[in-house]
């Protein structure tokens, strides 16, 4: 051991896109990204990127003020918010290795694609992103050595997406937590349900047990410190959730039960994100027009909810959110005419 480690943790801010809520505070929609370093003498870690080209500028700078060498850029999770700067640092840091575990790295190389940047991300941040995205490589190992000291991973399993996972240093008695814990803003849960969040309050809660001092979240409000209670507020909010989810049958109850157990959190966004791809998908038929404006380089059928404005879905992913893991039992028609095998099974019934 060589010395003793620091941390810092810098933050960028962006409006949360935000033009199909029904209603909630101007003032909190938005959403922040953090980035943490992890210290030494002479070497660093940083954890998690930004998203944009400007953004992961700014990150780049900050990091330049310490005068250490970056030796690593562990990336905690799978989502473009979280990985999408690695090419730009590894440009600016050549001897610097980007690393996640390998589930998470094999879904960013996929999302890295030059199909996806052209369908998907330059149509949701047109002129904002870097066109030859670079993912981390897979790493397999438990932990980093950094002078000395121990840099472990942990495996979180799913939080509000697959795969994710958290960092956890003794000596400083840190948690980087990545999307397992959210401080002050709401929860992105439209990848999950009722069981993985479950399983995401469970892993809040399993990094609580380790005792930290310090617990930095992904996705932080910045007049707020990096506190362990952030832990067990993240394993409530989920489980506030989901006794809201039993008790709302539709897209609007869920969202206005969730801003008003939580009217100061920022990015309500979040859970009309989850109402609409669940809730939303029991009220809703699709219509016979095409739309080719598909974040996903495909002409889709166009959804229109109650409770809010329309939310473009593939026929696959609509498909996927009907399986009962996902929303339930969801009856849904195709603008080709085609129907859930449920709404199948009810028409032959009604028919005979």
């Amino acid at each position: 051991m060589t010395g003793i480690l620091s941390h810092a943790v810098t933050f960028v801010r962006r409006p949360s896109p935000n033009a199909d809520l029904p209603f909630g505070a101007a003032d909190l929609r938005w959403v922040t990204n953090t980035s943490t370093l992890i210290f030494g003498k002479s070497d660093a870690i940083l954890v998690d990127t930004f998203m944009t080209l400007d953004e992961n500028r700014t990150l780049i700078d900050w990091f330049a003020s310490f005068g250490r060498n970056l030796r690593y850029v562990y990336v905690t999770h799978g989502h473009v918010d979280h990985y999408y700067g690695v090419h730009q640092i590894l440009e600016s840091f050549p001897n610097a290795r980007a690393i996640s575990n390998p589930e998470s790295a094999a879904r960013a190389r996929e999302d890295s694609s030059p199909e996806r940047v052209q369908s998907q991300w330059n149509v949701m941040f047109p002129g904002q992103m870097d066109q030859n995205p670079t993912s981390p490589e897979p790493f397999d190992a438990d932990h980093l050595d950094l002078e000395g000291h121990r840099i472990q991973f942990i495996q979180t399993g799913f939080t509000d997406t697959q795969d994710s996972s958290a960092i956890w240093v003794p000596d400083l008695r840190l948690v980087v937590a990545g999307d397992a814990a959210y401080n002050n803003i709401h929860q992105w849960t439209a990848e999950t349900t009722a069981e993985s969040r479950e399983e995401w309050a469970r892993a809040a809660e399993e990094l609580a047990k380790l005792n930290p001092v310090h617990v930095v979240a992904g996705h932080k409000d910045p007049g707020r410190d990096d506190s362990p209670q952030i832990l067990a507020e993240t394993a409530q909010y989920l489980r506030d959730f989901n006794s809201a989810a039993t008790h709302s049958s539709t897209a609007l109850e869920l969202y206005t039960a969730m801003l008003e157990r939580y009217p100061a959190a920022r990015q309500p966004r979040s859970p009309m994100g989850r109402s609409t791809s669940c809730k939303a998908l029991r009220e809703a038929l699709v219509q016979t027009r095409i739309d080719s404006r598909s974040l996903f380089g495909e002409s889709v059928p166009v959804l229109h909810f109650v409770g809010s404005s329309k939310q473009i879905l593939s026929s696959a992913d609509i498909k996927q959110l009907s399986g009962r893991d996902r929303c339930g039992s969801v009856r849904y028609r195709l603008s080709d005419g085609t129907r859930s095998a449920r709404s199948r099974r009810r028409q032959r019934a009604r028919s005979r």
